[in-house]
């Protein structure tokens, strides 16, 4: 005969169990196309919605199982409240990027076109930024690269690394900047900090943004 507890521990790991395959329906795609847009985005703690600015049929998506804790980013082709399918991610992406989205915006940079610019974090509090392509149904990392860093040990300020795109002079070179200044404790517990200056260049022959410096100094 079993005792309480052992059977006690059965019933919370079947719980878990339980827990995990619901949580794992809300991102069914069969069931998006079944309920919509809205019933599937409401079954989330919180949704924040970013519409393609040129294409009303796509929408990037960051569905949030804990609020500012656990959310998942997906991107949507929709005929109104209707879920035509989901766009796939790339497999980096799925494989590196952290399993929260502190921002999310569509960016329209000149010869490349609309990018997904997402700065993702662990519950660490550590990061990358993203720029996706997405074109003719298949999708690329156009850039990735540490951009977040929010926590006691390491911060930025605000806490992730600021962007620019260097895109508007069309005899330059299209670039950006990600520019800001990390704070590290030491193990003495005393506080450095340095200025971070990248700059990334785009290769057109390759369709992807590479570093071309990346000054790390004491901030004064």
């Amino acid at each position: 005969m079993r005792s309480p507890a052992f059977i006690q521990c059965l019933t919370l790991l079947a719980c878990g169990a339980l827990t995990c395959v619901g949580q794992d329906t809300l991102f069914d795609e069969p069931l998006w196309a079944r309920d919509g847009l809205t019933r599937s985005t409401n079954a989330f703690a919180r949704v924040t919605r970013v519409p393609h600015p040129e294409d009303a049929t796509v929408s990037a998506l960051h569905c949030e199982r804990e609020s500012r804790w656990w959310g998942r980013l997906l991107v949507v082709r929709r005929d109104g409240d209707n879920v035509k399918s989901f766009v796939p991610l790339p497999q980096d992406y799925l494989d590196g990027a952290g399993h929260y989205v502190r921002d999310l915006s569509w960016r329209k940079i000149r010869d490349v076109g609309w990018v997904l610019q997402v700065f993702t974090s662990t519950h660490r509090g550590n990061g990358s930024l993203w720029l996706l392509e997405f074109k003719d149904g298949r999708s690329r990392t156009l850039m990735t690269t540490r951009a977040v860093a929010d926590n006691y040990e390491r911060w930025f300020d605000r806490g992730q690394l600021q962007i620019e795109h260097l895109d508007g002079d069309v005899s330059k070179p299209i670039a950006l900047r990600l520019h800001g200044i990390e704070h590290i404790i030491n193990e003495a517990g005393c506080q450095l900090d340095k200025k971070v200056d990248e700059q990334w260049v785009w290769d057109g022959a390759k369709r992807v943004f590479v570093i071309q410096n990346n000054i790390q100094s004491p901030s004064k």
